[in-house]
């Protein structure tokens, strides 16, 4: 890379070949099956998150992809709420897209499809945003005929090529992290279920317990057995539980002023929460490990805090009494359907109040079992959280550099082989 005063052209979106397309404007209901209907909050980070999508049958996706149905490469764009948000269609996804949100889709003529992804994100494309913005009473809003107009940097395309490659690389990096987490995750959770769902943790001899002849008790609030030894209990025997409060909003900021404050689940990651905003005049505590539970819709989301910060009312802090390890994390995300009812239990959010989370229903195993599974969980853990910083930091580099490609202060040496490649292609 090289250091540059040229500025690339900018040029509106509807000059350089890429259509914008839109869908249709009624609510499929959801179906226990079928194909992802994405809505606004499953736009994150420039991806699609699946992890709580909506659902809908096979007859309302045909009739719903009738006039547009999403392709590899599809930049999602999100048009109410968080404006100008946008996502890329991963291969292998068949999904519907929701009301607010359209499609924009290169010809590849002047522009890449896959640079067009990174041309519509970053401080251009922010000022573009910013600039055809309807700012509402309740929600913020774009109109389908506005964005044809955003304007972005159209370099050469062996340039954008070049481009792409290099913030693809680090995204691909990211991605890899996250699905290796989710992997590692995954581990957690079937040895969990093995241990404290199926009974088949290990006995004195190291066998299986149940399926060795281990002794079980039939326990009747629960209605099935469970290990000799075990009780039923609450969340508060086992934890320390501290809820949420909200200080007075004059005393957050976005500028690293105060401690990292977490208000509800808009920052919750796949396990940890992202530093957004910040708070001069905490009140509530969360420490390092706690587990954040969202008491507010919707209720049961989980993260893991790194380190100590301020909780507001829609979360409530966890700590295993005694010992922090895994256990804790991987009981809720095992139980987390239990706190479904409190979704429809709320006259218009679904909450959960301080009664409710300290009186939550669970199976204990003796102390001794809880320690041993967080012992062997524990490098699994450490795995994630490592892999979890190191996409910080590539994040924070390609976050770095994509305003500074994007506006041709740095430029990336193009092979001479690849122009000439690309001005022969083009000249036949």
């Amino acid at each position: 890379m090289s250091s540059a005063g040229t500025h690339f052209s900018m040029l509106p979106l509807s000059s350089i070949g890429v259509r914008l397309l839109d869908c249709e404007h009624w609510t499929p209901k959801p179906s226990p099956k079928g194909f992802p209907y994405i809505a606004i909050p499953d736009i994150k980070n420039g991806h699609i998150d699946l992890a709580n999508v909506r659902l809908i049958s096979r007859e309302d996706y045909q009739s719903w992809t009738r006039k547009t149905k999403p392709q590899i490469g599809d930049i999602i764009v999100t048009r109410r709420g968080r404006v100008g948000d946008t996502a890329v269609v991963p291969k292998g996804l068949e999904c519907a897209i929701g009301q607010d949100l359209v499609i924009l889709r290169s010809d590849e003529t002047q522009v890449l499809q896959r640079f067009l992804r990174w041309a519509l994100r970053g401080p251009l494309y922010e000022r573009e945003v910013q600039k055809y913005l309807n700012v509402g009473a309740i929600f913020d809003s774009l109109n389908c005929s506005d964005i044809p107009k955003f304007q972005i940097p159209v370099p050469s395309i062996p340039e954008q090529s070049a481009i792409s490659d290099v913030l693809d690389a680090l995204d691909s990096k990211i991605e890899l992290n996250q699905q290796m987490n989710q992997n590692l995750e995954a581990v957690g959770r079937a040895i969990f279920k093995r241990w404290f769902v199926d009974f088949k943790f290990p006995n004195e001899e190291g066998k299986p317990y149940r399926s060795s002849g281990g002794e079980m008790v039939y326990n009747d609030e629960f209605g099935k057995e469970i290990p000799k030894g075990w009780e039923r209990g609450r969340l508060a025997d086992i934890c320390e539980i501290t809820m949420g409060q909200s200080p007075p909003g004059k005393t957050y900021n976005e500028r690293n002023n105060g401690l990292p404050f977490f208000q509800g689940i808009r920052d919750f990651g796949f396990r940890f929460p992202s530093k957004r905003v910040y708070c001069t005049a905490p009140t509530r505590f969360a420490e390092e490990g706690d587990v954040l539970l969202s008491v507010r819709a919707p209720v049961g989301s989980l993260n893991v805090v790194e380190e100590r910060c301020a909780i507001g009312r829609g979360v409530a802090a966890l700590r295993l009494k005694g010992r922090q390890n895994g256990f804790l994390y991987y009981l809720l995300l095992a139980t987390r359907s239990a706190w479904d009812k409190f979704e429809s239990e709320g006259t218009v959010f679904g909450s959960a109040t301080k009664q409710d989370v300290h009186d939550f229903k669970i199976v204990i195993p003796p102390k001794n079992q809880r320690d041993q599974f967080g012992e062997l969980i524990e490098s699994l853990d450490k795995r994630i959280l490592l892999n979890e910083r190191e996409s910080r930091i590539l994040a924070a580099i390609r976050d770095s550099l994509l305003p500074r490609l994007m506006s041709g202060k740095i430029r990336i040496p193009i092979p001479k082989e690849n122009v000439e490649a690309y001005n022969a292609q083009s000249a036949s």
